[in-house]
């Protein structure tokens, strides 16, 4: 009985247990033979993304490498950040079929040996796969709970069971730290709001100092901007690449899709029900029907790198976003502390701004991981939008390269200038008093310097 149009989801909860860790969730993602709009909207706020196969099904599965693309993809546009690939079933491996497809092997090898000797194989193969697409080392686990339970030949080691927990957990604690040094960090700034305002007082000439940081911040900020459209300015040749690859192929992928109705009947039906649905029609017969991504790829495929290059959060390259942001938020506390020193600045104040410049720093963050996830499917959606004239929502082009630019530097050129005024306030412009917190920030600074020790 097929229930997927009636139940949408279903939750299960579990008891407090030490084998997963409070807090953690799996989502069992439809495959990509089902419609894949609610997959990439479930698996792009997934921090970690796992294609699960049994081991006799992961020789030659057209559906895993279609996985791992989508996979790949999904880390491109949301928040994930890491790929596992799981084979289970291990135990299923037979000596026998081992020694036929391993000539070389001893004609006494065990079924031990022999489940041994594939989880190697196995795991060189696919790391390999992983590694020469996400262009960094992604995990692999070969694991079998039969055995795990019930062991007759693997100890519980071999079976990569506690090796597999071991990586949720640290998954989860690694999510869980970082997010607790961003909420501490928001802490200390409201702390340190406080300590500015007890500090504060009547200044000769406040102004002068506070215009010496906004013109220093305007001009890092135009600078930021101009390394920004230099760094998506490398998408340039790759996206016109693309599209002269797309002119040239798009008549070959369409007849190729369409030769699936030369032998099979109703085909015609399947693609009536992809036009009205705006080109996307998931089939029982024919799987999933996608005229946008078929026309979409050759533009995908030369960008791909690039866009991974630019996005990456590690390893970073002289083409990476990141380097310059965190260069611009250096420079920045740089200038502050300098500041401070020449001016005396009062030591409360100098805490505050370099504290809330992480938080903006860690802001623009968010708003670039949103953005990102925009720019990528805006090729696709362009597509879908000609294609479809009655199709009511965002279109996409090339141009959003240079429009994210204009934003990132629109919203810090926002948040700075807020927080130097806060800074430079008069006194007599603060409504009331405020408590004293100093015991209490005393204590989270303790807090956040033990979790730093746990990186």
């Amino acid at each position: 009985m097929r229930l997927w149009p009636l139940i949408k989801q279903v939750r299960v909860t579990l008891p407090p247990s030490n084998l997963v860790p409070e807090g953690v969730i799996f989502v069992d993602i439809p495959g990509t033979g089902d419609a894949n709009k609610k997959r990439d909207e479930m698996w792009k706020e997934c921090t970690s993304i796992w294609i699960i196969a049994e081991v006799e099904r992961v020789f030659g599965a057209k559906a895993h490498e279609i996985m791992v693309q989508e996979a790949i993809k999904a880390c491109q546009v949301g928040k994930c950040s890491d790929i596992t690939f799981v084979i289970t079933k291990m135990d299923m491996i037979n000596e026998d079929e081992y020694r036929r497809d391993h000539p070389g092997a001893s004609s006494n090898v065990s079924k031990r040996d022999a489940i041994l000797g594939m989880k190697q194989e196995l795991k060189t193969k696919k790391t390999r796969t992983l590694r020469e697409k996400m262009k960094k080392q992604e995990l692999v686990f070969l694991v079998s709970a039969k055995e795990y339970w019930s062991p007759t030949v693997l100890s519980k080691e071999d079976t990569e069971i506690l090796r597999l927990r071991a990586h949720i957990k640290k998954l989860y604690l690694d999510m869980r730290r970082s997010q607790l040094q961003d909420y501490m960090k928001e802490i200390l700034v409201v702390f340190s709001l406080v300590d500015v305002y007890h500090s504060t007082q009547l200044s000769p000439n406040p102004s002068v100092r506070k215009d010496e940081l906004d013109e220093f911040m305007s001009e890092k900020i135009q600078a930021l901007k101009k390394n920004s459209e230099a760094t998506f300015a490398h998408m340039d040749l790759p996206l016109i690449q693309g599209v002269k690859s797309a002119r040239t192929k798009h008549k070959r992928n369409i007849e190729k899709l369409f030769m699936q109705g030369k032998t099979s009947t109703g085909f015609h039906r399947t693609l009536k029900a992809a036009c009205v649905r705006k080109g996307v029609y998931v089939s029982r017969v024919f799987n999933r029907i996608d005229i946008n991504s078929c026309l979409a790829e050759p533009i995908y495929a030369e960008i791909r790198v690039m866009f991974a290059n630019i996005f990456r959060k590690q390893a970073l390259t002289r083409t990476s976003l990141q380097r310059f942001t965190d260069e611009f938020s250096k420079e920045v506390k740089d200038k502050f502390n300098d500041f401070g020193r020449i001016t005396n600045l009062n030591g409360s104040k100098l805490k505050f701004l370099e504290q809330e410049t992480d938080v903006i720093m860690r802001a623009l963050e968010r708003e670039i991981v949103l953005k990102k996830k925009a720019i990528y499917e805006s090729l696709e959606l362009t597509i879908q939008t000609i294609l479809s004239p009655c199709y009511e929502g965002r279109t996409g082009s090339p141009d959003n390269f240079v429009f994210e630019a204009e934003q990132m530097t629109t919203k810090l050129s926002k948040d700075f200038p807020s927080m130097l005024g806060v800074v430079f306030c008069q006194n007599d412009q603060l409504m009331g008093a405020l408590p004293d917190f100093q015991e209490e920030c005393q204590e989270i600074q303790t807090l956040l310097r033990r979790l730093r020790l746990l990186d």
